[in-house]
């Protein structure tokens, strides 16, 4: 019977989960049910894949935090709840472990933003929403401090105006992030 949902319908109601209050429970749901491996299947590998020391959670469970994160924040605009969702989605592909067991995932960024855009046009989401949150997920990682020079600020500010990307948005993706990785919650 959910095969034969439309696909527009699957997108109208995927916004409104990852923009709810609790859009980790649904998700979750999705996952228990097999929904997620027929909307979503490019999320199944995220499921129990283990991250290195930056991270206490797999990468399914940190992003339904971020997700959760964001809720909490209030911040639930469409962009960065599918960014939120997306933006470790090249994780699973690009993990490497080295021999001490320590798990790297280069370049997880450029495959997310390639697989994100591949779900979200699949999804027959618009093109804004999908050129929003690739630059969402493009840009996660970056985390300027008091160490950068001007010059590399000005850099990323370029580089943001050149993706068009909402700062904002980069700003409560970013900190949800960082909130999700559980250092914080012993």
């Amino acid at each position: 019977v959910a095969r034969k949902v439309a696909v527009e319908r699957v997108l109208q109601e995927l916004n409104k989960l990852l923009t709810g209050r609790h859009p980790a429970k649904g998700l979750r749901h999705l996952e228990a049910t097999g929904l997620l491996d027929l909307w979503l299947p490019e999320l199944r590998a995220a499921v129990g894949c283990g991250q290195h020391g930056h991270h206490r959670y797999p990468v399914w469970d940190h992003t339904l935090r971020v997700l959760e994160e964001l809720a909490a924040a209030e911040h639930r605009a469409l962009k960065t709840a599918w960014a939120a969702l997306l933006h470790d989605v090249g994780k699973p592909p690009t993990r490497t472990v080295e021999p001490d067991g320590d798990a790297h995932f280069y370049g997880h960024e450029a495959v997310s933003v390639e697989l994100a855009g591949t779900m979200l046009r699949r999804l027959k989401a618009g093109n804004d929403l999908i050129q929003q949150v690739g630059a969402l997920v493009k840009h996660h990682g970056v985390h300027p401090d008091d160490r950068w020079s001007d010059a590399a600020c000005r850099r990323l500010l370029r580089k943001f105006h050149e993706d068009d990307l909402d700062e904002p948005a980069w700003h409560a993706l970013r900190t949800a992030d960082q909130l999700a990785k559980g250092w914080g919650d012993e």
